[in-house]
């Protein structure tokens, strides 16, 4: 899928999350070059919602299923290439964990507490949103 002059290419994504002994923890992946930390994200199929498709690309890309959040907690903004992205990203409450999964091979997957979540990510606007969610859990 690529943007036509001026449209951005839509994507979406999924923040998985679990509460461990009361602290709030953040299922983070590497990407498929392994040089960085992301959340499962990815394109908006056709005939998909975004909610539909992050609950997919966590399946696919994370092996975690479980609640999706009803509404965004919000989104962000990228360029990769000339190509302006623009992601809407939901929460999961993870329920259930995959020993396998489709791009197991290609990714590694780490439960992390959110505060090291936010170190470790490098897209400024995925920080922000999980800056945002560890203020509005922890008040």
């Amino acid at each position: 899928m690529s943007a036509l002059s001026g449209e951005r290419v839509l994507q979406a994504a999924a923040i998985p999350y679990r509460w461990n002994g009361g602290r709030l923890e953040i299922a983070l992946i590497t990407r498929r070059t392994g040089d960085s930390w992301i959340v499962p994200k990815g394109h908006v199929e056709a005939g998909e919602t975004p909610r539909q498709s992050a609950r997919r690309e966590a399946t696919e890309e994370a092996g975690l299923l479980g609640k999706m959040g009803i509404r965004p907690l919000g989104s962000y903004e990228y360029s990769k290439g000339r190509e302006p992205h623009f992601v809407l990203v939901f929460l999961l409450l993870v329920t259930r964990e995959l020993r396998s999964w489709s791009e197991d091979d290609v990714r590694e997957r780490e439960w992390i507490r959110i505060e090291r979540a936010i170190k470790r990510v490098r897209e400024r606007g995925l920080r922000q949103l999980l800056r945002a969610l560890d203020e509005r859990l922890s008040a």
